[in-house]
């Protein structure tokens, strides 16, 4: 019988695989690989991209008898049937878990399968998990239905709030020259052609640096930065309601937390004062590892 297992990381941009055995969990090997996000390069390119991440490891497939995938979007029934098929096509004598890339993480930054996570990057999201395997969520619907606290909302907020500021219809503010700066415009009307015609995401998101920096200064910016953090506290508020657990521990990561003292400062205690019993473990983790975490469980 096969003792061969994997996990992957799926990613965007690019997507991890760590093949290792099962019974004693040493690793064979670590490949790279392209995006496995339907959302970012389509169905059919991720399906693509995950067979040949999986055959990169140069291995019989027939050999690995239990995997797990953590990928964006990967939580939802509709994304599960369809790489479920796919994976029953390639692998069919292999069990493989389908869940989404912040389950992963939540495994491998806590190494427990128990806990919560929050990510507060370029999206915001939050989830619980017990040793049972169920799991709760908060939030990470996109921009347009969600992402509260994430670097996209907060940029986002920017400028909406500046050009409201400009109408008398805000808190004053200085930003509105510096976004002007920061996106290249001439003025403040051109951002309606390029949040219409040329909406990207990771640009909007870029913003949200040039916010924190004047959270000090700028009442605008001090607004968007404490309500933020506001925010992303309401997801872990949410999470921890739906899911009680008996050692409360949550992970944070994604830039906006790890790489702003403010923000971080600020939701750390936060946190502390709402929710004394959790325990908060700063950093990111290691995604790859929780995949093979999940898989051997």
């Amino acid at each position: 019988m096969s003792n061969l297992a994997f996990g992957i990381d799926g990613g965007g941009t690019r997507s991890r695989l760590c093949v290792f055995e099962l019974d004693s969990g040493r690793e064979v090997g670590r490949y790279l690989g392209g995006s496995t996000n339907m959302y970012s390069v389509g169905l059919d390119k991720a399906l693509e991209n995950t067979e040949a991440l999986l055959r990169s490891a140069g291995i019989p497939l027939e050999q690995l008898c239990r995997g797990c995938i953590g990928s964006a979007g990967l939580s939802r029934p509709r994304e599960q049937e369809q790489f479920g098929d796919f994976f029953r096509r390639l692998l069919p004598s292999c069990s493989v878990k389908l869940c989404n890339d912040g389950e992963i993480l939540l495994v491998g930054a806590l190494e427990s399968t128990e806990g919560y996570s929050l990510i507060g990057g370029t999206g915001s999201l939050g989830l619980g998990r017990n040793r049972e395997g169920r799991l709760v969520r908060s939030g990470g619907l996109g921009y347009m239905l969600g992402d509260e606290g994430s670097a996209l909302w907060i940029g986002w907020q920017a400028i909406r709030r500046a050009l409201r500021s400009e109408e008398g219809r805000d808190l004053d503010t200085c930003l509105m020259p510096l976004l002007l700066k920061h996106f290249h415009l001439e003025r403040s009307s051109d951002f309606v052609a390029m949040t219409h015609q040329r909406f990207q995401k990771a640009e909007i998101a870029s913003a949200a640096a040039l916010v924190l920096e004047n959270v000090e200064t700028d009442p605008l910016a001090h607004d968007i930065g404490c309500r933020a953090v506001d925010e992303l506290c309401l997801l872990v508020d949410s999470v921890m309601a739906q899911l009680p657990l008996e050692r409360p521990r949550v992970a944070l990561s994604g830039g906006v937390i790890e790489n702003n003292v403010w923000v971080q400062t600020r939701l750390l205690a936060a946190l502390a004062e709402k929710h004394p019993e959790l325990e908060t473990v700063l950093g990111s983790g290691d995604a790859l590892k929780g995949a093979c975490m999940l898989a051997r469980e």
